[in-house]
């Protein structure tokens, strides 16, 4: 039986899922499937996959009609085809360390979502990542990773820190409240369907992870802190964000109204 379904969320970006399915291929914790949730139909990600670049990784490649931004369809679509009872989610532009499936697998809780936290590469760094996905190892060693502190911060790396594993860092931190972000968090399939799953209603790019945190927690599912147990490495790329700001205005809407089961959303594709 399969411990964990890992979701991705993608757009036409070949290079960055290479690296992703390559650190996947390197998991500590090898029993989990894929699950791509692609916002589109490109041919270049089904020719990617076709070719098998990966031929030990189960994956399973949910598409739909390129109709602009529709990443929380296309995220709830791939849920829906999950075959494991715990979702572990991940970006497209972010790649997870070898012990991502593991940490979150080992600190998982019914009723609450485990939220990590990401590096921002910089230019340099994630063209070499882009180019070569092994060059991740590396970085996924202390003392390596100390030793390129300033060439990283040359590249203009954000959120140094929370490239190290560290437990105990994660003790320091543990109690702090984060918000969920959907390049790295997990949670149960029951309990994401206690919500319906991300707001299909939403029509722009940016807090719909908020929105998504926001009902969980009024539902009772807590937030899990897991930062320094679980880092992702997030590729350089620019920032793709509109009507952020309908987002925020329809989620505080819904709270106000106490609507935290969303109309539009996963229970349209079960």
């Amino acid at each position: 039986m399969l411990k964990a379904s890992v979701i991705i969320s993608i757009y036409k970006d070949v290079e960055a899922l290479n690296a992703i399915l390559y650190a996947l291929s390197k998991q500590t914790e090898p029993n989990f499937e894929i699950v791509i949730a692609e916002d589109g139909d490109a041919k270049e990600v089904s020719d990617y996959l076709t070719s098998e670049p990966y031929p030990d990784l189960k994956i399973t490649h949910v598409t739909q009609e390129d109709l602009g931004w529709r990443k929380m369809t296309a995220v709830n679509k791939a849920v829906a085809k999950a075959q494991s009872d715990y979702l572990i989610f991940l970006d497209g532009d972010c790649i997870p360390h070898f012990k991502h499936v593991e940490s979150h697998l080992e600190n998982s809780q019914c009723g609450k979502t485990l939220i990590g936290r990401r590096v921002f590469l910089g230019n340099v760094y994630s063209e070499q990542v882009r180019k070569d996905p092994k060059k991740i190892a590396p970085l996924q060693k202390p003392l390596y990773y100390l030793s390129k502190i300033y060439s990283l911060h040359k590249d203009k790396v954000r959120n140094y820190e929370v490239g190290f594993i560290s437990p105990f860092l994660h003790s320091l931190y543990k109690n702090k409240f984060l918000n969920l972000v959907g390049c790295n968090f997990s949670c149960y399939l029951d309990d994401f369907k206690k919500v319906n799953g991300y707001n299909e209603e939403l029509p722009g790019a940016g807090g719909e992870d908020d929105d998504l945190c926001h009902r969980m927690m009024a539902l009772g599912i807590e937030m899990k802190n897991i930062k320094f147990l679980s880092p992702v490495y997030h590729l350089d790329h620019p920032v793709r964000r509109s009507q952020a700001d309908v987002n925020v205005r329809i989620t505080a809407e819904n709270m106000g109204n106490g609507l935290f089961y969303c109309k539009k959303g996963l229970d349209r594709h079960l």
